[in-house]
């Protein structure tokens, strides 16, 4: 024990073990601590009224942030809002080139994914599906990866896509795709983990054997949806393995 007390001793200053004393008196005795004006150590004096002032400044200085943070989510909401309530999802593919590309360029800025899972969900229109489809397909947010692939396996079992057009089902797959190369190759965070990927790969093959996945652009399957499930599935593998 006296060797080791020694060693410290030897080792820190002094100054430094007086100020852990002092922390330590300070947390115990919290009451006196407001009558003391500074400590002085040595050559160095702590102003305590400035360190306060320096942490009243830096706890503004965040809260400020954290408000001009929650604007900013906000803006983003609307201008999503607004661009929801512009088109018709059902357009031909020519006109919805417009909104598609809008929607990519709103993605790329895009910092708050949370309420965008929401449009992956029952009960979500058209519009909003496709609108999450295109962000998905161009920001891959790995967080999401396990709530698309529910949308499509939704989806699959249904005859029909429960209404949702080929096109949109396409860039959700593609998105799953995309996703599985983020988190595979690149090592982006979160990881997706084994069981989601077992799971995806399920959800996957079930959508390939859909009637109307097996008809789509039966000239070139590559070209269809078939296309991202074949290439989402090789990935899928590589990262179980």
């Amino acid at each position: 024990m006296f060797e080791l007390l020694s060693l410290i001793f030897q080792n820190v200053h002094l100054w430094e073990v007086t100020l852990l004393v002092v922390v330590v008196w300070a947390g115990r005795h919290p009451e006196h601590l407001k009558l003391i004006q500074s400590i002085k150590i040595g050559d160095m004096e702590i102003k305590l009224k400035q360190l306060e002032a320096q942490v009243s400044n830096s706890k503004t200085e965040m809260q400020e942030q954290i408000h001009e943070l929650e604007q900013e989510i906000e803006g983003e909401k609307r201008l999503f809002g607004d661009l929801l309530q512009g088109f018709d999802v059902h357009s031909p593919l020519h006109e919805l080139a417009k909104t598609r590309d809008l929607l990519k360029s709103n993605a790329r800025t895009l910092s708050d994914f949370e309420n965008l899972g929401s449009y992956l969900e029952k009960g979500a229109s058209a519009e909003e599906l496709y609108a999450a489809a295109v962000t998905l397909r161009e920001r891959r947010p790995t967080q999401l990866f396990d709530k698309l692939v529910q949308c499509l396996q939704r989806l699959s079992s249904d005859e029909n896509f429960s209404g949702i057009r080929l096109n949109t089902v396409w860039t959700l797959t593609s998105a799953v795709h995309l996703m599985l190369i983020s988190a595979i190759r690149d090592g982006v965070e979160p990881s997706i983990s084994s069981s989601s990927l077992r799971e995806a790969k399920q959800v996957l093959s079930i959508l390939e054997q859909h009637p109307r996945v097996q008809t789509d652009r039966p000239d070139k399957p590559e070209k269809g949806i078939r296309g991202p499930i074949k290439h989402a599935i090789s990935w899928i593998e590589k990262g179980l393995n």
